[in-house]
């Protein structure tokens, strides 16, 4: 806490005194301000607060009533509450002292009695609920919370207000003022309620209340709670105690008692019930008072007063109660008034140590600054800026605690303050005085001396003050320091200095003549090296002092008497005898300017350079400018040294100045490549997070999903690499790096470029590579591309960004060219994405390609297979009826036309097409599947069921018992059976025929085949050939045309009984006979539709001429007997066909009769009687 109240600015008396003289203008300006408006307007004077009021009036008391305890009376207007006070103090034996001073107030009336004071409050004050009232009551009743233990609530029985509604407002009323009354007390009052009025408002009043005087009797009424029923039973216990009286009275009064006892006392007693309803209810806020009795009173003007029970009668353990809370009050505010005065004294206590804490870290930051600057060379000692604001710091903080504006701080920690300012003077002596001291400069040695033993308060300290300047400009420090040292110094300096050693022999002229020598070859080269440039400053610095420690000293004459009055022997081993009697060689004095001018040159040169770590190549192109700003350079002036009379050595300042620039920029540019190769780091950037990735992907995985790394983005090769390769040039010729520095420099920023713009190329691929377009329904493809076509589209954002990071002006710049070429592949995208305010009048013409399939993407359309019998464009829906229409190449397409753009936009390579292509391609390829759903699904649910019966009967099905009835056939696959049409519907539109009638599936031009059931193109073809095997164009049934050739007959054997002379096959009334003479092909057409014979047959003739013999065989069956025939028949595959005679016989069949009417499924089946034989 206390070093981060040091962390606060020291208060300036000026300051102070600026806020004194603006608070005093605007307390003049304000009591202008307010006569002004006085005399513009005098208004009447206010009435004097309540508190002013009780404050005259307990003064006006004597001492020993004015600690009495407080009433506070509470009653409306007209209530009778100042006769009742006068009664119940008369009551008590002495009449009622009233306001002894006596301001008339209308809404406070003061009473002092019977040890008690009282205050009657006005019924228009009790009934004021405003703001203004309460705090005038708080005023009043504040200081004596705790002196009021009693308050008297007035109720008159006669007025208006004694009614339910009124009593319950009354008693809100006292109620609020008692609890402002219990908040500063901490703890309720004890309510007294008084009835007045009732010996005109209750007969038989009068008559109790002067039985009850006459008995001694004044307690108050002690109801048993605040219920009707519990405060009308209050009077009961007067009976017994006024029972002996009652004997006594005539038989009039005692009528009149009796009534006021059993019916008018209970009754207006249970009627006080609304009152006390909320004057003792509990609510929110301070705690509910409690009911202390009922007084009745009757106090007729001019009459006697007629109580029963005592008003103002106060219990002493409650007075004694609240004197126990006030003292315990003020004992508190006296602890708290102490705590304060305590925590202010301690607070400005610590304020003061956080002073001194800041002055010691202050102090100590000054000697780590002496530290550290005396590790450097001593010719910096007294230039180095940091030692130099630490010493002022440390002063102004010295300042602040060691002289507090309040007297008594500056007494607290001595000891602390003492050795501060010990140290705070030490470290000036270590950096600045001893050093001096101990110089070859015997002037600045006088200055140091004289400051060095100086205090305060002697003559040495008063000689300086004088002139500090002087002292300033000898020591080459600032004038505050002279002045902070003495300010701290109190007495002179006890410590000893040690001498500086002796010299020995003067220089010679061989040291000046090498000095120069060395300078002069060294500002032969390009560069020097930096302890070259140290041996030159320390030579040089030697020659310097040599010459300077002849200059005269007479006008510190004074200074040097002084300091041999103060300090004799030291002042002989610091300056010698005779020192201002010595002098410089002739010709050191004859070349003295030009020898100082090139001292001092060469003194000035420093080869130090910013860091270069880190550093990007815009950054170090920068620092190697400012080093040639920085170093101005020396004016091109020309120095001549002429030495032993020999011709004139001439150095000019302006080739010092080059060489030293060289110098430095070769050593920044070596530590910039050094850095950058060790590290391995990227030297266009500093920290890639500079450069936030752009082209982030959105939601959807709609575009891109990587993002573009922010190093290769057009903001930072604008921001990075374009300024460094710009300037790259011109800055190393403005800071003359030398040729070697220059050549790695390039070099490796040209290396460094390539890579970058490899690596540029690369993310700029790997981005539009991210390219992804995941739809899965056309209406979110819609969405999509409503988005992609729009004002804001997300494509358009894609390929700007492409476009914008991909665009690279060379500005004829060799090395920018470099990075545009490899960018080169993008300049299509960039020639796209040219335009203006957000328009792209080229990638619109793509738009208008993409922007008409969207109404194919709309949700509505029958779902698949769609209405049956129908066709299948009808089944469609409107995604579906695009992808018929796209697969009709001779039609314009969309597919086509992007590519045809592309190709015009010169976007050749794959890479960069996709992302056009992407959204057409998506849409082909919902399109194409809508197609194959509904295709699908129509083959199997409707055109496939009309004719899979059909493929399991016989013939096409060899295998088969049941036989297809011709017109069961001729209706599924006739030419115009519902097969064949059904099938023709669907596939027409998704597929071509070959030039030999075969279908195969379309594709849109550049895009994939449509799928189509496979079964369904086998069974197209077989239908075709079906029905053109089997009837002609008109539907008629024609024969199956089959050639047949008879196979030759067994040859004759010697010895058979019996010769095969003659062999056919016969179909319907066509039969073919087979002969050993060679044989021939010959029609056999098959009529198919009838159930015409077919058999097949062979004759066998005896070498003995009897009787031919016949063996025949029959097909089977209503129709298709050929084919029942061929199933008794050996079939090979070459389509020689033989029947199971003896000897067997044989007929050649083409084509394959089973080929021309069996389906692709069953193709290869033999019949089964076939297959049980073999």
């Amino acid at each position: 806490m206390s070093r981060a109240i040091a962390g606060l600015p020291a208060v300036s008396p000026w300051l102070i005194a600026a806020i004194a003289v603006l608070g005093l203008a605007l307390v003049i300006i304000a009591v202008v301000l307010l006569v002004r408006q006085r005399r513009r307007a005098p208004r009447a004077p206010e009435p004097p607060s309540l508190s002013s009021v009780w404050g005259r009036f307990v003064r006006g008391l004597p001492a020993s009533a004015r600690r009495d305890p407080v009433v506070v009376v509470l009653g409306e207007r007209l209530a009778g509450k100042s006769r009742l006070v006068h009664a119940a103090l008369e009551q008590g034996g002495r009449p009622a002292l009233v306001a002894p001073n006596a301001p008339e107030d209308p809404r406070l009336t003061l009473y002092a009695g019977r040890n008690a004071l009282v205050q009657e409050i006005s019924g228009e004050l009790l009934e004021d609920v405003r703001p203004e009232a309460r705090d005038a009551l708080g005023a009043l009743w504040g200081p004596v919370a705790l002196e009021a233990p009693l308050v008297l609530a007035v109720l008159d029985v006669r007025a208006p207000s004694w009614s339910p509604g009124g009593l319950r407002r009354l008693g809100a009323l006292v109620r609020d003022k008692v609890d402002l009354l219990t908040a500063m007390r901490g703890s309720p009052p004890r309510v007294r309620v008084c009835l007045t009025h009732l010996d005109e408002g209750a007969e038989g009043f009068t008559e109790l209340a002067a039985l009850a005087r006459d008995a001694g009797h004044t307690a108050a009424l002690a109801p048993g709670g605040r219920l009707a029923p519990e405060l009308s039973a209050a009077l009961a216990p007067l009976d017994a105690q006024l029972y002996p009286g009652l004997r006594a009275l005539p038989a009039a009064p005692m009528g009149r008692l009796t009534r006021f006892l059993a019916g008018a006392g209970p009754r207006l007693l249970a009627e006080l019930a609304p009152f006390l309803e909320p004057l003792l209810g509990s609510r929110a806020g301070p705690a509910a008072p409690s009911l202390d009795g009922i007084v009745l009173a009757g106090v007729a003007e001019g009459g006697e007063p007629d109580l029963l029970g005592d008003a103002l009668a106060i219990e002493g353990a409650a007075v004694e109660q609240d004197a126990r809370a006030l003292d315990r009050r003020r004992k508190r505010a006296a602890v708290a008034a102490a705590s304060v005065v305590a925590a202010l004294l301690l607070g400005v206590h610590a304020w003061h140590g956080a002073a001194v804490d800041h002055a010691g870290d202050a102090v100590r930051r000054f000697e780590a600054e002496v530290k550290r600057a005396r590790r450097a060379p001593q010719r910096s000692w007294t230039t180095d800026a940091p030692a130099r604001e630490a010493e002022a710091a440390a002063a102004d903080a010295l300042g602040a605690a060691l002289r507090p504006l309040w007297p008594p701080l500056r007494a607290a920690f001595p000891d602390g303050k003492r050795d501060l300012a010990r140290a705070f003077l030490q470290g000036i002596r270590d950096l600045y005085l001893v050093p001096a001291a101990q110089g070859p400069d015997r002037t600045r040695r006088v200055y140091a001396l004289s400051l060095l033993y100086a205090s305060r308060d002697d003559a040495l300290g008063r000689r300086i003050l004088r002139a500090p300047e002087a002292w300033a400009a000898g020591l080459d420090v600032p004038a505050r320091m002279v002045t902070d040292y003495l300010a701290w110094s109190e007495r002179p300096y006890a410590g000893a200095v040690a001498p500086p050693a002796s010299d020995g022999a003067e220089v010679s002229l061989d040291d000046w003549q090498r000095w120069l020598e060395k300078l002069e070859a060294a500002m032969q080269r390009d560069t020097i090296a930096p302890d070259e440039l140290a041996a030159l400053q320390d030579a040089g610095q030697a020659l310097s002092g040599s010459a300077d420690g002849a200059l005269e000293a007479r006008s510190l004459e004074d200074v040097i008497e002084l300091l041999g009055e103060a300090r004799p022997g030291e002042i002989d081993a610091f300056l010698g005898r005779g020192a201002a009697e010595q002098r410089a060689p002739r010709w050191v004095s004859e070349n003295w300017d030009s020898l100082e001018a090139l001292l001092g040159m060469v003194q000035r040169a420093s080869l130090d350079v910013p860091s270069a770590q880190g550093k990007s190549v815009r950054k170090a192109l920068d620092d190697l400018a400012a080093l040639g700003r920085a170093d101005p350079g020396e004016a091109d002036l020309a120095y001549p040294v002429v030495i032993d009379g020999r011709p004139a050595r001439t150095y000019r300042a302006s080739a010092w100045s080059t060489l030293v620039l060289a110098s430095r920029a070769g050593r920044y540019a070596d530590a910039f490549v050094g850095d950058v190769r060790a590290t391995g780091r990227s030297p266009f950037f500093v920290r890639s997070t500079d450069y936030p990735a752009v082209g982030a992907g959105g939601l959807r995985l709609r575009g891109p999903t990587k993002s573009l790394p922010g190093t290769f983005t057009a903001r930072a090769v604008q921001a990075e690499v374009k300024p460094a390769l710009l300037a790259l040039d011109a800055a190393l010729d403005g800071a003359r790096v030398p040729e070697d520095s220059r050549a790695a420099l390039t070099g490796l920023v040209r290396e460094e470029l390539a890579r970058y713009a490899a690596g540029y190329r690369s993310a700029l691929w790997d981005y539009v590579g991210s390219f992804r377009l995941d739809v899965t329904s056309p209406a979110g493809l819609r969405v999509d591309l409503e988005d992609m076509v729009g004002p804001a589209s997300w494509f358009t954002d894609f390929w700007a960004t492409v476009a914008e990071n991909a665009s690279v002006d060379p500005e004829g710049n060799a090395d920018l060219g470099a990075l545009a070429e490899a960018l080169a592949p993008f300049q299509p995208v960039v020639a796209v994405m040219t335009g203006e305010k957000g328009k792209y009048p080229a990638l619109d013409k793509y738009y208008a390609v993409i922007a008409p399939m969207l109404p194919s993407l709309d949700a509505a359309g029958p779902a698949s297979p769609g209405p049956a019998g129908a066709p299948l464009e009808d089944r469609l829906p409107p995604i579906g009826k695009l992808g018929v229409a796209v697969l009709d190449v001779d039609e314009p397409a969309p597919l086509g036309q992007v590519n045809a753009w592309l190709d015009g936009a010169r976007v050749l390579d794959k890479a960069l097409r996709q992302p056009f292509l992407a959204p057409v391609e998506l849409t082909y390829a919902l399109a194409l599947q809508s197609v194959e759903r509904t295709v699908q699904d129509a083959w199997r649910l409707e055109i496939r069921p009309i004719v899979a019966p059909l493929l399991g009967r016989f013939p096409l099905d060899p295998r088969a018992d049941a036989e297809v009835s011709p017109d069961e056939l001729l209706a599924a696959v006739g030419p115009k059976g519902t097969f064949r049409t059904g099938l023709d519907q669907l596939l027409s539109p998704v597929c071509k025929r070959g030039s030999g009638g075969a279908r195969a599936p379309k594709s849109p031009a550049g895009f994939r085949a449509v799928k189509v059931p496979g079964e369904a193109i086998e069974l197209s073809s077989w239908a075709d050939g079906v029905a053109a095997v089997l009837w002609d164009d008109g539907g008629k049934p024609r024969p199956i045309a089959i050639q047949v050739r008879p196979q030759p007959l067994p040859e004759v054997r010697r010895g058979a009984r019996t010769v095969a002379t003659r062999a056919f096959l016969r179909s319907g009334e066509a039969t073919v006979f087979g002969f050993n003479q060679a044989p021939s092909w010959q029609p056999l057409p098959v009529a198919w539709w009838t159930s015409s014979a077919a058999g097949v047959g062979l004759e066998l003739s005896s070498p003995d001429g009897d009787d031919p013999v016949l063996r025949t065989l029959e097909g089977e069956g209503s129709a298709w007997r050929f084919y029942r025939l061929l199933c008794r028949a050996s079939m090979a595959p070459e389509g020689a066909v033989t029947w199971p005679f003896d000897p067997v016989i044989g007929f050649d069949i083409q084509p394959n009769p089973w080929a021309l009417i069996v389906p692709p499924e069953h193709r290869g089946r033999r019949c089964v009687a076939l297959v049980a034989r073999n």
